[in-house]
């Protein structure tokens, strides 16, 4: 039983997940992606808005005139400054291309989601598999403490003439051999530690208690409805929908180059100063303009890159069609684990109790006379070794449902609380 202490101290799997969301390095990368296409989508609209200016020359003239001229030379203050605002009144590329940025900018967070699901599989298997690793410490402590109870009582036979020596021999090779299983699975389960570690980006110590017997249950009844709900909500098709329509409007702002721009200017201007910085009398000027342009030619250039903008639309599509066959592989694949690991788990458990059952029945027998030693230790490897894989099926049977949640567009913090919920009890 832990104590208050450790109990607070120890890590869980949504502490883990909060952990990892500041520290793991593809999830920084990801949501920087994110502000980056924001910022990209601001600066496009911003083309499309009003810009206004502000503008001043303030100078200091010396005229002096040459060669005796008639003309007294000047020296003089000038200025001249003012406002300009300029708006785009058709720029239907522009356009465009800001309605594509926005665009990318989902196909972003898109990109953000499926990073935070990844890390979410890989967070939850390292976490399981430290668990694993510390369960199969337990497993093996136990058996060795079996084992040195067993070679004391075969010794103290032995003294007496009631076994023969081979039967010794076999206890203490046992455990000898036990006694390495633990020193393995206590290297096992420091490695596993750090591979957790790099994803949280601190030493891992004790893990909060985990219940041997985990409840999970799948939402769909068949792999056709979760691969139906996959194909609506996985973050990954998401994207790749994003992707092509963001390609298709590349096409559509390239061809939409050749149309006409015009823009709308209005100016105020004060100016003390004339051509070629000579005095004339102070003027104020106010402009409104028109401004009108229209591409005719540019060397080939405009099919070229329509043509290229075309291309990438025809690679956006077929990746959208590889996502596509993907994720319905994968969560058909996932829902089929899910069935087998539920299996396998049911018949592990049986093992555990046939096991445990035999190993009872097997030091009984011994003490009364009626079987061997060997018999003991072959009881207490089955035994151990039906812990193991019990612990390995249901650890299988949890990741084996997160998979199939994640594949079918699950809120990857929803589900992290919820397993930690299952995990812990609570």
């Amino acid at each position: 039983m832990c104590s208050a202490a450790s109990y607070a101290d120890a890590l869980s799997l949504s502490g883990a997940y909060d952990l990892a969301l500041k520290h793991a390095p593809q999830i920084t990368l990801a949501r920087l992606d994110v502000e980056q296409a924001n910022a990209q989508r601001k600066i496009a609209r911003g083309a499309l808005l009003p810009n206004a200016s502000l503008f001043g020359q303030f100078s200091k003239n010396e005229i002096e005139y040459q060669n005796n001229s008639a003309y007294a030379d000047q020296d003089f203050r000038g200025e001249r400054y003012g406002v300009q605002v300029s708006q785009t009144l058709i720029d239907v590329a522009a356009g465009l291309e800001a309605s594509r940025l926005s665009t990318l900018l989902r196909k972003s967070e898109k990109d953000l989601e499926v990073a935070q699901n990844q890390l979410v599989i890989d967070l939850v298997s390292n976490f399981l598999n430290v668990g694993l690793a510390d369960r199969e410490v337990k497993q093996y402590g136990d058996e060795l403490v079996a084992l040195e109870a067993a070679f004391a009582e075969a010794t103290a036979l032995y003294d007496v003439n009631l076994v023969p020596v081979t039967q010794l021999l076999e206890t203490e090779a046992r455990l000898d051999a036990v006694r390495a299983d633990v020193i393995m699975a206590s290297g096992n389960a420091q490695i596993a530690r750090e591979k957790l570690a790099e994803l949280i980006g601190q030493p891992v110590g004790a893990l909060e208690v985990m219940l041997e017997t985990i409840p999970v249950m799948s939402s769909y009844a068949t792999a056709e409805d979760a691969a139906m709900v996959a194909m609506s909500r996985n973050p990954v098709i998401s994207a790749a929908e994003a992707e092509l329509t963001a390609a298709r409007q590349a096409v559509d702002r390239e061809k939409a180059r050749w149309f006409p721009k015009i823009d709308l200017t209005v100016s105020y201007q004060h100016s003390d100063v004339g051509f070629d910085n000579l005095q004339t009398p102070a003027r104020d000027t106010s402009t409104l303009a028109v401004g009108f342009n229209y591409p005719l030619f540019e060397g080939g250039a405009k099919f070229a890159r329509i043509e290229s903008a075309r291309i990438d639309s025809y690679a956006a599509e077929t990746r959208l069609e590889s996502e596509r066959r993907a994720t319905e592989t994968r969560v058909r694949s996932a829902w089929l684990n899910l069935q087998t690991t539920s299996k396998r788990l049911a018949a592990a458990r049986r093992g555990v109790v046939s096991a445990s059952t035999n190993a009872d029945a097997a030091q009984s027998a011994l003490q009364s006379g009626t079987a061997r030693v060997s018999d003991v230790l072959l009881a207490l490897s089955r035994k151990t070794r039906a812990g193991r894989d019990y612990t390995y099926a249901t650890f299988q049977n949890v990741i084996a449902l997160m998979e199939l949640e994640l594949s079918t567009g699950v809120d990857p913090n929803f589900l992290v609380r919820k397993l930690s919920s299952a995990l812990h009890d609570r």
